[in-house]
C-alpha cells in the first residue's frame, strides 16, 4: 500500500488554498525511505533490567543511621499509607535495625504498632518486659528459657526495646498475630492462674504432656519432640470443654495452643493446609486487635515478617496471608499499604534457628535469587551496601499473556506485584543471640 507523507499534503493544501490554482493530477508520490535496523529487538528481560537501572535509589547506613534519597523515599511512602509491611529475610542482623529507624521516623504520621511473627499472648508479655529496655527481656528469657523465637536474638530484642520505648506505657507497641512454637510453658502458667476447678484436671494433663516433650526435646536433641509439635490438639479441646466461659485472655491463649497444635498436625499431611490454616490465624488475629482498637482510633502498624506473609496477593504457600488483608484494610479506610521486601546481597550470611539446641548457625543467603528469581535483576544493583529498586515501574512489563511468556519468570512477577520495593542489603551479617 502507498505511504502518504502527512506533513507534506497538509502545506501542499494551504498553498492551494492560499493562491486559488487548481492543481493537476500528479503521479502517487513514491513512499518515503524506511530506516532498516539490523539489531534484534530487546527481550522483555532486557527492558526489564533498563527499567530497573532507572529505578533504582541510593540509601546509606553509617552503622547508626539512614540517609539519601531511597531512605527519605521509604519515609515518604510510609507516612501517606496506613499500613507499612516488612516482608524480610530472616536471621540478617541489620533488618531489624532498619526496622527500629523506621518505626522512629514514622512514629509522627501516627504509627503506634510494631506487629511481630509471634502470637499475640506471649508479644503482650514482651511489649510489658520491653519497658525495661533489653535488662527486662533478658529477665524475662531467663525465666522462660530460651525466650520466644526468634526474639531471644540480639538485634531483635533490640527492636522490640527500642519500639516499647517510642510509645508510651499505656499503650500497648507490640502486636503478635502468629501462633506459638516454643512459648507453650509460659501460656499454661497463665492459664494454670485462671482456670476454675471444673478445668484443673484437663489443665494438668497438658502441663505434664508439656513437660515430657521438653524433656525428651533436651534428651534426644530432635525438635520432632518440642510440645507444640508433638503434642495432641484433643488437649487443649478437653480444656476448653471443661471451662465453659473463660476471660477474654484466657480464650485468646487456649485458641493460640489449639491452632498452633492443629497448624502442625495438619504439616504431616498437607503442607497447603497448614499454611492455609495458619495464614487464616493470623488474618484473624490481625482483625481481632482492629477491631478491638478501633474504638478509640484507627492504629498505624509497622508490620515486620517473613516474607511470604507479608506479600500482596497469593503467596508463595498458595495462599492470602495479612499482606493481601492489610491491603484491603488500607482501601476500605481510604488509603493504602506500602510493601517492602529486604534481604540479603553479594558477600551477605544470615542466622539459621537451629531447633536441636535453640542456637544459631550462619548460612548463605538464599532469597532474592534462589527462591524469588530475582537474580537477573541483582545484577544492576550496587555490590556493596544498600540498594533500593522500586518494582512499581516495572509492572506494566509483566501485564500482558504474551510478556509473561517470555520472561518465563513467574517468581519474579509475583515479586514485582507483591512488593512495592526491594532493599537488597549487600555485606549482611548473621544475627546472633542476646545471651
Amino acid at each position: 500500500m502507498a505511504q502518504y507523507n502527512r506533513r507534506a499534503v497538509m502545506a501542499g493544501s494551504a498553498l492551494v488554498v492560499g493562491t486559488m490554482i487548481t492543481p493537476k493530477l500528479e503521479a502517487e508520490p513514491s513512499p518515503l525511505p524506511q530506516k532498516t535496523s539490523t539489531s534484534a529487538p530487546e527481550s522483555i528481560t532486557q527492558r526489564m533490567i533498563k527499567r530497573a537501572q532507572e529505578n533504582l535509589h541510593p540509601i546509606a547506613f553509617d552503622g547508626k543511621g539512614f540517609s539519601g534519597a531511597g531512605w527519605d523515599m521509604l519515609v515518604s511512602e510510609g507516612r501517606s499509607s496506613e499500613f507499612f509491611l516488612l516482608g524480610e529475610e530472616h536471621g540478617i542482623a541489620e533488618i531489624p535495625v532498619l526496622t527500629g529507624e523506621l518505626f522512629e521516623a514514622l512514629r509522627p504520621a501516627g504509627y503506634d504498632k510494631l506487629a511481630i511473627e509471634i502470637s499475640a499472648p506471649i508479644a503482650d508479655e514482651l511489649d510489658e518486659a520491653a519497658k525495661n529496655g533489653t535488662h527486662g527481656l533478658r529477665n524475662y528469657f531467663a525465666k522462660y528459657p530460651p525466650g520466644p523465637a526468634f526474639y531471644f536474638w540480639r538485634s531483635e530484642a533490640e527492636l522490640l526495646a527500642k519500639a516499647r520505648g517510642l510509645v508510651p506505657n499505656d499503650e500497648q507497641a507490640i502486636w503478635g498475630l502468629d501462633y506459638e512454637v516454643i512459648g507453650d510453658r509460659q501460656l499454661i502458667e497463665r492459664l494454670r492462674a485462671r482456670a476454675p476447678s471444673s478445668a484443673k484436671e484437663a489443665l494438668a494433663a497438658l502441663d505434664k504432656a508439656s513437660l515430657d516433650g521438653w524433656a525428651r526435646w533436651k534428651a534426644e536433641k530432635n525438635p520432632e519432640f518440642l510440645p507444640m509439635f508433638s503434642l495432641k490438639p484433643e488437649l487443649i479441646h478437653a480444656i476448653t470443654a471443661a471451662w465453659k466461659s473463660p476471660d477474654r485472655q484466657s480464650a485468646v491463649i487456649l485458641d493460640v495452643l489449639a491452632e498452633t497444635l492443629e497448624i502442625n498436625l495438619l504439616q504431616q499431611t498437607t503442607g497447603w493446609g497448614s499454611n492455609k490454616r495458619r495464614a487464616d490465624f493470623n488474618r484473624k488475629s490481625l482483625i481481632r486487635l482492629l477491631s478491638r482498637s478501633e474504638v478509640s482510633r484507627p492504629p498505624k502498624i509497622l508490620f515486620k515478617f517473613g516474607s511470604t506473609h507479608t506479600m500482596r496477593g497469593v503467596t508463595w504457600t498458595g495462599v492470602f496471608d495479612i499482606g493481601s488483608l492489610a491491603a484491603e484494610v488500607a482501601s476500605l479506610r481510604g488509603g493504602k499499604s506500602f510493601h517492602l521486601l529486604v534481604g540479603g546481597g553479594a558477600n551477605s550470611i544470615h542466622g539459621v534457628l537451629d531447633a536441636t539446641d535453640m542456637s544459631v548457625k550462619s548460612q548463605p543467603v538464599d532469597m532474592f535469587g534462589d527462591e524469588f528469581g530475582m537474580a537477573f535483576l541483582l545484577d544492576v544493583m550496587p555490590k556493596t551496601g544498600l540498594g533500593l529498586l522500586d518494582l512499581r515501574p516495572l509492572r506494566r512489563l509483566a501485564s500482558s499473556a504474551e510478556r509473561l511468556k517470555e520472561l518465563n519468570n513467574p517468581e519474579a512477577v509475583r515479586v514485582i506485584h507483591a512488593y512495592d520495593m526491594m532493599l537488597v542489603w549487600n555485606g549482611s551479617a548473621a544475627t546472633t543471640m542476646l545471651g
